[in-house]
This record gives structure tokens, C-alpha cells and sequence, in this order.
């Protein structure tokens, strides 16, 4: 499911929630208390009804929401101390509980749950909340060229920086294929300062987190080597811990590019960009041999392509994303892929969200096979990655980025549903 891109704003006020027997709702109460301190909506997702609605949001917007809340609290190391009811009304197929929770940092707010006749929680507020969108599949406007060629560097953590010019001032961006949308640093871009509350977002990086401090701003103009976009309400949040004595402005999300082949050229230290009606001339032009091998599109995260791959005699699907400075595979896997492994240790890994990094496994991995070709002694990270897997009809492995894209030039095709690996 791709991501809806939302920023939070909360307000010190009421919230909302439906259901039916007082006992069971009473106790779906107490569950709630658990899961905000817990800072676990996943706990919580039995008891919400499947017309869920959040701070007036319905779908997968409101489960967003939800999530954007805990994650704000969790953030902010707040939990509820006490709580009480404070007054319960029937009506119709639904009961509304009012209770008064009381919050270790935030004080006393009023919580309003109703619930639906099977005792599920209909609609919820744990927070007053204005509710900000960007925007999402944005048309931006391609230029003439056909083919698009980019100068890039690398930071340390091998991700790739360029520059694009917003607002009419050029500045270092990441490509970052992992990401949906163009996204930018809050260190350089404000939002509303008048507007009073607490800026939170729900987006997700690769560690599932909750990033907070989060906002939507309109950007006057965008052009990135002629990819222009005029008038976007674009999400921010505080991405000053990817800079790393690079200043950077932001990320340029699958949105962007995602009308044309992408050719990575490390070696090179450049990017090019192929109308995908002129790449089968332009790969004769350069008498490329090469191979192909095919991926389909995420179910759960439509901008991620998803590839075949083995380790050993085990069979996995891998995510690509160029902004993998490693490749990534599920924690769960460890057990079976350690022996596979050399010069392991352990340290902490820090995606968009700024917090203190979920702490992973790091170690070279013998071999990993893609189509017709091996990859040897990739530095690969395990991490937990059951925010990939939310969808029981589609499981994801892990990912593959810089370690893999790098050893060749490479083309991610995304209306051919391609990988091509250029001899």
C-alpha cells in the first residue's frame, strides 16, 4: 500500500471512539491505556472496527493518525498516569465513553470513545489533532531531453547526493528511491510558526518509526534538471542526522523519477535519466551487453520494485532502494543467514526518523545470487522489518541497495519492470 504522506498537529484537547457492551468496552479502554504506553498501535488494531475513524479521518489515513499520535508520545517519553470515566451515553447502535486521561507531561485531556455494537472502536481522538496533507502522486513536469545525465557524490554512509534548485536557490538532495515522494530537511524549510501545538507526522522510514517534528510547507517551484514542480505542499521533518558535514535539503523521492530508467553509474559518479521510448536506442547506441531481471511493484509500498534472490539454497525477495547505503534483510533470518556471515558486530541504525536507532546486526555476506549474477562479501544489515509485511499476501525479505547497484552499472526500469545489469 503506498504511503498517504500526512503532518499532525496537536492541539491540548478532546478525542473520540465507538462500541456497545460496557464491560468489553470498558476493558477495550483499559487496552487502549496499554497501548499508548506501550507505544504499540499493533496491540491495538483488534479492537478497532473496520470503519476505524481518527481525529476525523477514515481509512488508512486514520490508522496513520493513530499511529502518528504514539509515535508523538513515544518520542516524547509521555504516558497516561491515571484515567478515569467520566460519563457513558447510548445511542442508536453505538455507546460513547468519556474518560479523563491524565498524561505524565501533557496533564489532564479529555478522551471521548465510541464504540460500534460488536465492541469495537468505531472513531478515536486521543488527541485534539488538525490533520495537514501533502500531496501524493504529484504530476511534475518532464523536460524535452530524452536522456537526463546527473553528477552525484556519496556521503559516508554511501547514499547518493545531487543538487536541485527550490524556490529558486540550488541545494544538496539525496535520491533516495525508498522514499515515495520529495521530502524535506525542517532544519532549512518552516512551516506555519503561528499555528499553536505539537508537529508530528506518520510517516514510516526502513525502521517502521514514527518520525516526530514533522510538517507540511508549500514550495513555490522544484526543477530538478528540468523534472519541475510548481506549487507542492511538500512533508518535513528534521533530517539533520543524514548530513554528516553535507548539508542537505532534502529527499527526491520515487515521485519524481518515476517516469523514467534509472542508470547508476558509481564508477562514473553519475546518474542518468532515460525516457523509457528511447532506452532500447540509447542501450545500442552504447553497445551495452547486459543482463535483465524482471520485479514486480509492492503490494504494501507501491514504490518499492521487488526482486528474486538467494542466499545459499534459500529463495527471497528483496526490495530495491538506492538509498540503502546496505543491503537489509529481516532480523528474523539471522539465525539462518549467521554462518553465512564474516566480520559481524553490532551498532545502531538511524533512518529518516531522528531517534536513537534500532540496534542491528552488520556483517559481510558471503554470497548473494540476483538472476545470473553473484554478489560477494555484501555488507549487510538484519533488522526488524514487520512494518514491510502488514499485508499477509506479500512477504518481503529485506532490501538491496548501494552494495549491489554500485558493483556494475545498473538500470532500474520501473515501466518495464526491469533490473539490468550493464557487463
Amino acid at each position: 500500500m503506498k504511503k498517504v504522506c500526512i503532518a499532525v498537529l496537536l492541539f491540548f484537547g478532546a478525542v473520540c471512539l465507538k462500541a456497545q457492551s460496557l464491560t468489553d468496552c470498558e476493558n477495550v479502554v483499559k487496552e487502549t491505556v496499554n497501548a499508548v504506553n506501550g507505544y504499540s498501535v499493533e496491540t491495538l488494531r483488534r479492537y478497532l472496527a473496520s470503519d476505524f475513524e481518527c481525529s476525523g479521518q477514515k481509512g488508512d489515513v486514520a490508522d496513520q493518525v493513530l499511529n502518528a499520535i504514539i509515535g508523538m508520545l513515544a518520542q516524547s517519553n509521555d504516558s497516561i498516569a491515571e484515567y478515569k470515566k467520566v460519563s457513558e451515553r447510548h445511542g442508536g447502535n453505538t455507546l460513547t465513553l468519556v474518560y479523563s486521561f491524565t498524561y505524565s507531561k501533557l496533564g489532564e485531556r479529555t478522551t471521548t470513545f465510541v464504540f460500534n455494537d460488536e465492541n469495537k472502536i468505531k472513531s478515536l481522538e486521543l488527541l485534539k489533532a488538525t490533520v495537514k496533507q501533502a500531496d501524493k502522486g504529484f504530476k511534475f513536469e518532464k523536460p524535452q531531453a530524452k536522456v537526463i545525465t546527473v553528477p552525484i557524490t556519496l556521503t559516508k554512509n554511501n547514499m547518493i547526493v545531487t543538487q536541485a534548485v527550490i524556490n529558486g536557490e540550488k541545494h544538496n538532495f539525496i535520491i533516495d528511491s525508498g522514499c515515495p515522494i520529495l521530502y524535506l530537511n525542517s532544519k532549512y524549510f518552516r512551516g506555519n510558526d503561528d499555528e499553536e501545538g505539537a508537529r508530528m507526522s506518520s510517516s514510516e522510514d526502513v525502521n517502521g518509526k514514527i518520525s516526530g517534528g514533522q510538517d507540511v510547507i508549500t514550495v513555490d517551484s522544484f526543477d530538478f534538471n528540468g523534472i519541475r514542480g510548481n506549487g507542492m505542499k511538500v512533508m518535513t521533518s528534521d533530517l539533520s542526522h543524514l548530513e554528516k558535514g553535507t548539508d542537505v535539503y532534502g529527499l527526491i523521492g520515487y515521485d519524481v523519477y518515476k517516469d523514467y530508467y534509472l542508470m547508476f553509474d558509481y564508477k562514473k559518479k553519475t546518474l542518468t535519466l532515460i525516457d523509457p521510448d528511447y532506452t532500447e536506442t540509447s542501450l545500442k547506441e552504447r553497445k551495452y551487453e547486459y543482463d535483465e531481471v524482471p520485479f514486480e511493484m509492492s503490494k504494501t509500498m507501491r514504490h518499492i520494485p521487488l526482486i528474486k534472490a538467494q542466499i545459499d539454497t534459500a529463495s527471497l525477495t528483496l526490495g530495491i532502494d538506492c538509498g540503502a547505503g546496505n543491503n537489509l534483510i529481516d532480523s528474523k533470518r539471522w539465525d539462518e543467514f549467521e554462518s553465512m556471515l564474516r566480520r559481524v558486530k553490532t551498532t545502531k541504525l538511524k533512518g529518516i526518523s531522528n531517534d536513537e536507532g534500532a540496534e542491528v546486526h552488520v556483517g559481510k555476506l558471503k554470497s548473494l545470487k540476483i538472476g545470473g549474477k553473484t554478489f560477494r562479501h555484501t555488507q549487510t544489515v538484519f533488522n526488524n522489518i514487520s512494518h514491510f509485511n502488514r499485508d499477509k499476501d506479500e512477504r518481503i525479505d529485506g532490501l538491496i541497495g548501494y552494495e549491489v547497484l554500485s558493483r556494475q552499472k545498473t538500470i532500474l526500469s520501473y515501466k518495464n519492470k526491469k533490473l539490468i545489469f550493464i557487463k
